[in-house]
Formats: structure tokens, sequence, C-alpha cells
């Protein structure tokens, strides 16, 4: 029954049938039928008193067994390592790491912004360690994970527009915890996120929502669930948190310390269809049933901004903030109701945030500026550390060393010296090609040959200088002007001078490796998923 529900499941994706109940009953019980009439034909009407055929059938009925045995089997083989021994030491702290797809910090009201979007994060706050500056190193996904899963800067790693995959030698998070006696499991809901990528090494337990992936025992639950009430109208949070819910459970009664690894895309197009996501309108239901989901390429190809587009753009964005706290909420209630939140850091952030127009841009992935990679950093874990709010500009690429160091109970004086060291943050963007060729194909009587460069950027104290490709420097002060409007190149030449001598140090330290990885098909369907390619 596995088996044929997922060649099902298969023949509505790859024959692009509307999913649904009907389709899928018709679909299971005629592959059943056509199953059946051909082990009648090939079992009942030979009538062959031969030995060997007797033999060969006998065989063939033992081989069915065991592959319908390990079938069934199979889905509960990726939570083996949860009950085995263990050499982590006992008592160490979880780790469970939540990242807010495509979340800018400066729509949360964790960070002063003028709808309250975040008040479940607010309230946890003052028991937590929040960084005011943290910083992406890349304004997109695939990259941003690798640097906050590896350390490195996409230069180093490798992971980008031009190699679209994390090469094996470089140890993850998942994979360093793994070797030190962790459960390591993960659940995406950001198709990128996939076994393809390479930035699945290391997890014991890996659910690719929206992806297929025979075999496992979450689909079916996600088929069904995806045509209820509770999980229709949203990006997967209330799938992902249905999951958990028989997850926990288990992590709890384990041997082991865990590593819960969460992507929601909630904050990411198309935005959800619920009430809670429309909050910031004036009339949220006529809101909900009638503004069309926002089209980036609309915008971009538009030669003048739209201020209402940009305006019920950005209320449905924080609306799907709100609608992601709570399910955050959501989270700790269920980590609390196990008796897994007191010994669990909980880590939140994001990998990049979203442009609304600005620099004349809609979406993210190409550009290094503030609205794209300045994001959200929380770490809740009153056990262990006391509230802080860091002001010092913060890399997202030290994560996986400072929750090493969190979880290794260092002494408060090194974890100090961690948070408290002083340096410029660094970010890159290589050339966008997806983006290039997208936007070709989009609107060809648009030119976009601004977004054929590469870009590094430096941001020390109050400054942030971007250095392209093409020649151009910006040099901002953040302070004075967060919008990056006011480009100090030519008026702070001294400034500019050593930022520039820094930056160019850096570059010659970090070059832009070569050559573009070949794509495979699921890559591809996931980055037209995401609205990456066409």
């Amino acid at each position: 029954v596995f088996a044929l529900a997922n060649l099902a499941r298969a023949m509505l994706i790859l024959y692009k049938i509307k999913p649904g109940p009907l389709a899928l009953a018709l679909i299971t019980l005629s592959t059943l039928v056509l199953l059946l009439a051909a082990a009648g034909l090939g079992l009942f009407l030979d009538r062959s008193q031969s030995p060997l055929l007797r033999w060969a059938k006998r065989g063939l009925a033992a081989v069915l067994l065991a592959f319908g045995i390990f079938i069934l089997v199979l889905p509960a083989l990726s939570w083996r390592n949860l009950y085995f021994s263990s050499n982590a030491k006992p008592g160490r702290p979880n780790l469970v790491m939540i990242v807010m797809d495509t979340v800018r910090s400066d729509h949360l009201s964790l960070y002063g912004y003028s709808r309250e979007t975040t008040p479940f994060l607010d309230s946890i706050a003052g028991k937590a360690l929040v960084f005011d500056n943290a910083f992406a190193t890349s304004p997109w996904t695939l990259s941003s994970h690798a640097s906050f899963f590896t350390g490195l800067l996409p230069s180093e790693h490798n992971c980008t527009y031009e190699n679209l995959r994390l090469d094996p030698k470089y140890p993850t998070l998942a994979t360093t915890l793994e070797r030190e006696g962790y459960f390591t499991i993960g659940w995406s809901n950001n198709p990128l996120l996939n076994h393809s990528s390479g930035l699945t090494r290391g997890f014991d337990r890996f659910v690719e929502n929206n992806q297929l992936v025979l075999y496992t025992g979450d689909w079916l639950s996600q088929t069904l669930r995806h045509r209820s009430a509770e999980s229709r109208g949203d990006n997967g949070a209330a799938l992902t948190n249905h999951a958990l819910m028989r997850w926990l459970p288990r992590l709890s009664r384990g041997r082991k310390p865990f590593f819960l690894f969460l992507n929601y895309m909630e904050a990411h197009t198309p935005y959800p269809r619920n009430l809670m996501a429309h909050k910031f309108f004036t009339e949220p239901k006529p809101a909900m049933a009638n503004y069309p989901s926002p089209s980036w390429d609309v915008f971009n190809c538009a030669r003048e901004q739209d201020q209402r587009a940009k305006n019920i753009s950005a209320k449905w964005y924080d609306g799907s903030i709100y609608y992601l706290d709570d399910q955050i909420r959501q989270l700790f209630d269920l980590l609390s109701a196990n008796g897994l939140l007191q010994n669990s850091i909980v880590v939140v952030l994001s990998d990049h945030g979203e442009s609304f127009g600005e620099h004349d841009w809609w979406g993210h992935g190409v550009n290094l500026y503030d609205t794209e990679i300045k994001v959200p950093l929380l770490i809740y874990y009153p056990k262990g550390l006391a509230p802080e709010r860091i002001a010092q500009d913060y890399s997202l690429k030290e994560v996986p060393g400072l929750l090493l160091q969190i979880l290794q109970e260092n002494n408060a004086a090194d974890l100090d010296r961690q948070l408290q060291k002083s340096g410029p943050v660094f970010a890159e963007e290589f050339r966008p090609i997806m983006y290039l060729e997208r936007m070709k194909a989009a609107c060809p009587e648009t030119d976009f040959s601004r977004l054929d460069r590469r870009q590094k950027a430096i941001i020390k104290g109050p400054y942030k200088l971007i250095w392209d490709s093409r020649g151009i420097e910006e040099l901002y002060n953040l302070e004075q002007d967060p919008a990056e409007t006011r480009n100090l190149s030519k008026t702070e030449p001294q400034t500019f001078s050593d930022l520039s001598r820094e930056l160019g140090s850096f570059i010659s330290n970090h070059p832009f490796a070569r050559g573009r990885g070949k794509m495979d098909t699921q890559t591809v369907n996931a980055l037209k998923a995401l609205g990456y390619l066409k």
C-alpha cells in the first residue's frame, strides 16, 4: 500500500494532474487493479506442476514479501540513531535552529518597527541574546545557509549562483554535531534545501516538504493536511508544527541530545492567505479575498514605482511575519510541553531580507544593501546565557562557532570575548546568473545589465563600502543614512580610502571562485518554484 501510494503521488506530479483526494484515489485504485491483474496472470493462470516453476513462484513471493516489509520499515530507519548508544556527554543541551526565511530585521517589532509584527519574540527577548546588527553573508538562500552551516564565506565554501552545491569536503554544523553524538533532524519548506544541494549532509533525518521524497513516513500526512483548513493558506508552517507534535515526544524519549533544524517560508512569496497574515489591512477579509499575490517580476519590469502595490505588499509581508511569529510561539509551547525547552538552545535567524522597491529592486538575491542582508538573530537559553543586546556588527558565518562554544559550556569570559570581538563584517554576491536569465525572459525590453556584476561589501562601525566588478563603489553611513541613499565615496575621502584598502586586501585573499556547477533536475525545479528561474 505504501509503495502504491508513492507511485500514485509520483504519477500526480509527473503528469501534472491536479492533486486532490479523488485523483489520488483513482490513480491508487487503478494501479492496484493493474498489479493484481498481473499477479493473477502470473501466479494463477499458469497451472504447470513443474518443480522449477513452483520454486520460482515461491522465490518471487519471498522477494516481494521481503521488499514490502522493507518499504514499511524504511520510514522508521531514520530514527534508529536516536535510540542507540551515544558518545555525547550526558545532559548536553539540545539545539534548535529556526530560520525565518526572507525576513529583514527592520520589519520586526523586536528591532523597533512601528507595526507589532513579532509579539512573541518581543516577549522572550528579555531572556535572550539579541543581536541588533546581524548580517547575512549573501542575499539569497543557498549561499547564506551554507555560511551559517559551515562558518565560511561564499568565496570560501563556493556554494553560489555559479556553483550550486556545497562541496562534501566542508564540514557543516550537522556533521560536527553528529560526530559528537547528537541526533540530527531537519525539516525544510524551502525546496532549495534538498539532498542535491549538499546542505543536508550530517542529518539523520531530513524532510523536504513539497518535494517528491519516496518512502518517507511524512508525505501522506502532508498530502492529507494540505487539503485541510488548518494548513491551507500558509507555506508549510502549520504542517511543520503538526509533524513536530509527533517528533518531539520521540526526541524527549531518545537517549541522545538532538539538533533540530527548521526552515519556515511564510515571509517568502507567495504570502500566506489567512486572516492572521492580513492583520495589518483595515479590512482583512476583503484583502485576503481580493488582493493577488505580488509578482516581483511585474514590479521589476515596470519603469515607475507603484506606491499602492508597495503598501499592499509591505502590509502582507508584515502580516506574514506576524503569523510566523505565532507559529514559533506554538513551537516553543510544544518544546515546553515535552519537557525539552529548559535544556534546549533555541536560535532564531533569517537567511536574507527582502526589498520593496528600494534601489529599484523588488525581491532579493542581487544586492548587498541592508534590505537584503541585515537580518534578525536571537539566541534563547536562559539556563546558560545571560540576556543581552549585542550592538556589535555580527556575521552569520560566526553562528556555528558560537553555538558550538555554547554547547561546550565554556566559561562566561570565553563566551563574552566571542560575542564582543570587534572586526569588520564581510558580505559577497556572485554573478546572479539565474536572475539575469529570468528577467531577460520576463521583460526583454528592460535593461538589467546593472545586475551583471559581482559584489563584495565591508561593514565596519557605522560605515559600509560596497564594491562591484563594474568599478562602481558605494560608501554609506548606516547610522545617519540607514536607507543607503547618499553615496559618500566622494565627500568622505579618508574613510573611503581606509575602507577601500581593507576591502582590497580582503578581495585579494578571497577571490571569486570560477565555474558553474551542473544543475540537477531537483535544483532546477526548486529554483523555478522559488522564482529564481522561469
